[in-house]
């Protein structure tokens, strides 16, 4: 019978440590960082469509110089 309570006080105890870490998960530190990374991969994001952007923007540039090369490139074979 001691076993059970003294088990019973355990597992009382690891239950309010339990629901102190969630609250500390919900609303402190862990939340905290969480937004943290968030905002840090929404920015890596922007980064990168800016930088996809950039890129077609080059790729429609080249493609417009090899048509252009192509034309002068007929004309001198006639």
């Amino acid at each position: 019978m001691q076993q059970l309570l003294d088990r019973i006080v355990h597992l009382e105890g690891e239950n309010a440590r339990l629901l102190q870490e969630l609250k500390e998960f919900q609303n402190g530190k862990y939340h905290q960082e969480a937004q943290q990374r968030i905002a840090e991969l929404e920015q890596e994001v922007r980064k990168l469509k800016k930088e996809n952007k950039l890129l077609k923007e080059r790729e429609r540039l080249i493609k417009n110089k090899v048509e252009r090369l192509a034309v002068k490139l007929q004309r001198l074979e006639l």
